[in-house]
């Protein structure tokens, strides 16, 4: 009867320590997808698939009801129980009708910086923690674009606590309810941030990328990955007792604004408009109180 006692918490605690571990892979090529985010719906867990398409994610069981959701650009999000995850996991690619992004030869002859900003001004940042998100700002159209419509480079403000801290940039349409829509560009723009605190530029005047009349949204993705994580000890208001969390570099530099429309988040397959911090909020910075946070990112373009 003890033996059997001792089985059965044996396999207990194995059942509850297991992990579920998978590849993703193109339904149409066949290879592995990297950098695919990855959660647990509705709770704060998730992870981001590594080079090779693998990821793991611990502490959930194979039988649990639970609901894995699967995001990545080119790719229909796709969703499953976590007991209809195998060893092989296929995601169908998706085909995006893009516009044409290259009307004109490009002389880069001028150049206008939009939304420059000084890295000394900002003392706010956004980080990542057990799930991966995604930060959104809107960029509007503006007539004196007209005779330097390329997008040169991207240049965030970003403070890492590792080298060379991998991220990922989308780029979309405004729909009609005025939230991210559709990709405007189908492939990741990977930038790297160097450790401590700088303007990270991501350059993409290879692309000869014309920024869209309409304007759009200029999105950064943390990626869940084991090169990007660090651990943080901090202590909650008011206790003793100090605890230590996993973050995922970078933490990307905030500025206020009073325009909620220029600001959103993703997270489980969904957009959310920005939070109005709170007057009263002993928490947030006098200058962000009764505002909403927005991405610290210039725009340069040229002719």
């Amino acid at each position: 009867m003890r033996l059997s006692c001792l089985a059965f918490l044996i396999l207990n605690c194995f059942i509850s320590s297991a992990q579920i571990k998978s590849v993703l892979i193109d339904s149409t090529s066949n290879l592995p997808i990297p950098y695919v985010n990855i959660w647990v719906e509705n709770e704060n867990i998730g992870t981001t698939s590594n080079k090779k398409g693998v990821f793991k994610i611990e502490n959930i069981k194979q039988d649990d009801k639970k609901i894995l959701v699967f995001s990545s650009l080119g790719f229909e999000i796709n969703k499953l129980l976590v007991s209809e995850i195998k060893d092989s996991i296929f995601l169908k690619p998706i085909s995006i009708s893009l516009d044409e992004v290259l009307i004109t030869k490009k002389l880069n002859t001028k150049k206008l910086i939009v939304d420059k900003f000084k890295k000394s001004k900002s003392n706010s940042y956004i980080l990542c923690s057990r799930k991966p998100w995604m930060f959104a700002k809107y960029f509007k159209y503006k007539s004196n674009y007209d005779n330097i419509p390329f997008i040169k480079s991207f240049t965030f403000l970003t403070n890492s606590k590792v080298k060379n801290a991998k991220f990922n940039i989308r780029l979309y349409e405004k729909n009609e309810s005025g939230e991210p829509g559709n990709p405007i560009y189908e492939k990741n723009i990977f930038g790297y941030a160097k450790k401590g605190k700088h303007k990270t530029v991501v350059d993409i005047s290879d692309l000869d990328f014309l920024i869209p009349k309409n304007g759009f949204f200029v999105v950064v993705e943390w990626l869940i990955i084991e090169e990007n994580k660090s651990v943080e000890t901090f202590t909650y208001e008011g206790a003793s007792k100090k605890h230590k969390a996993d973050r995922y570099s970078p933490k990307f530099g905030l500025f206020p604004t009073e325009d909620q429309t220029l600001t959103f988040h993703y997270s489980n397959a969904k957009w959310y408009k920005a939070w109005l911090n709170k007057e009263d909020s002993k928490y947030t910075f006098k200058k962000f109180r009764n505002k909403y946070k927005l991405l610290a990112v210039e725009l340069e373009l040229t002719n």
